[in-house]
């Protein structure tokens, strides 16, 4: 999704590789750095990675456990970290975090809790960011106060340089608020090409925007997927995520109906949360309205046929559960009108599956040939409700345009033991992690004797 840049600032073919490749620079050294608490030292330098990790089906919970590993796995210490110490059950209620991580959870990330090292240089946090003011809670501590204004401006100074900012922005523009913060940080990493233009139209220098993709590892079950036999029968579509205007889950029922009749070998499959959004249809008063629709009647969708073909699961799932919705179905659908990256979509591909996907965002990094795209309608404001910049746009498009990708779409033919993929071959842990471990010793050039350890490490 893009936007004319203001203030005259171009994407030029120069910059747009500048938001994926470091640029070597160096930081006065600061007085002082974080220090390790608590238990005995692990090491003597190590990055605190910071994000709500505790949730196991929580997408943002997902993407900073895959981070943290992927950074851990090139060989820099990694002491992770939450904001809010508490997960949440798969019921949605919050459980606090002495209860116990979630097993899997802890088989893949509790080792980094026991990470101590005697000083912490950078800090890495990552989070959805709701508004300006959010954000400057989130990067400043309270306790950030010197016994003088020069003091404390040093102080200030000194945090900022050492904070790496991982955020996500589904929208084509963000508030000058969130700006001023975002331009203060030493890095600011996203995961996709399409929020790196975003923060530099928006006014975020360049050359503090960095594009980190989302890792996989190469170990996950779900490439496992990939071996299956495919079905050339059915075209078994199916989607994942929160009931809400981006997902533009009403839009693909109703384009899903026009584009088929009954008498087509067609399903779709929506796993959702939430239901309940202001100013957007319900699940409920969708069902009602295409089960009395006299123009789907005409076209054979009466409510049995409906109930047969469309598929709405509400709950959060384990990944188990989640794997079997890659399994059963072949064509996964993002009908979303923004995605800074779509894990789901991200998962589809890995299991072997198609996408048949809207340009808007995120997707565009990873999926190569085989998926189907829908023509985008240009940008189009976000609804009121999501209380995001008041003139805040995302991508649009027609239902006639989703019915005609639909329609295009093809289930895959054939199987691939391992992602066939160029883009999908440069999202390995290991890949991904070599990255990360180059802009964490870039920014800890603010302390060369953290990037000269962090350097001496790499090398062993």
């Amino acid at each position: 999704m893009t936007a004319g840049p203001p203030a005259g600032v171009v994407i030029t073919p120069e910059l747009e590789a500048g938001l994926r490749e470091p640029t070597p620079f160096v930081r006065p050294l600061p007085a002082e750095a974080y220090a390790g608490q608590g238990r005995p030292s692990t090491s003597p330098f190590g990055v605190m990675y910071i994000g709500e990790y505790e949730t196991l089906w929580d997408g943002t919970a997902v993407a900073v456990r895959a981070h943290a590993r992927a950074l851990a796995q090139a060989n820099i210490p990694v002491f992770l970290k939450s904001f809010s110490f508490s997960s949440v059950d798969q019921h949605g209620n919050a459980q606090p975090a002495f209860q116990g991580l979630n097993p899997q959870v802890k088989a893949e990330v509790g080792h980094l809790e026991l990470t101590r090292p005697d000083v912490v240089y950078p800090v890495i946090k990552h989070a959805v960011i709701q508004d300006a003011e959010h954000l400057k809670q989130m990067v400043m501590p309270r306790g950030a106060v010197g016994r003088s204004l020069e003091e404390q401006t040093r102080l200030r100074k000194q945090i900022f340089d050492s904070t790496i900012l991982y955020t996500v922005w589904e929208r084509d523009r963000v508030d000058p608020g969130i700006v001023k913060t975002l331009s203060k940080v030493a890095e600011n990493w996203v995961p996709s090409s399409a929020n790196a233009k975003m923060l530099v139209r928006s006014g975020v220098p360049y050359d503090k925007v960095k594009v980190v993709p989302h890792p996989y590892d190469p170990a996950d079950p779900i490439l496992n997927l990939r071996r299956r036999r495919p079905d050339t029968e059915w075209k078994k579509f199916y989607s994942i995520g929160r009931w809400e205007p981006r997902k533009g889950y009403v839009e693909l029922i109703d384009a899903f109906l026009q584009a088929f009749t009954p008498r087509d070998n067609v399903i779709l499959t929506i796993k959702y949360t939430g239901g309940t959004w202001p100013g957007y249809e319900t699940p409920q008063a969708l069902l009602a309205r295409i089960n009395s629709d006299p123009a789907l009647l005409a076209r054979g969708w009466s409510p049995v046929a409906i109930t047969n073909r469309i598929r709405l699961i509400e709950g959060r799932f384990p990944q188990g559960a989640i794997q079997a919705l890659h399994y059963k179905n072949n064509l996964y659908v993002s009908s979303s009108h923004g995605e800074a990256w779509c894990l789901p979509a991200f998962e589809a591909a890995l299991a072997g599956n198609n996408v048949c996907y809207v340009p808007s965002g995120g997707v565009e990094d990873y999926l190569g040939n085989g998926h189907t795209c829908v023509a985008p309608n240009g940008l189009v404001p976000v609804p009121k409700s999501y209380r995001w910049e008041s003139d805040a746009e995302w991508m649009g498009y027609d239902q006639r345009q989703l019915v005609i990708a639909l329609q295009q779409a093809q289930s895959p033919t054939v199987t691939h033991d391992r992602p066939d993929s160029i883009a999908l071959h440069r999202h390995t842990l290991g890949f991904i992690g070599e990255q990360m471990r180059k802009l964490v010793i870039r920014v800890a050039q603010g302390f060369p004797k953290a990037a000269e350890y962090y350097a001496g490490l790499s090398d062993e």
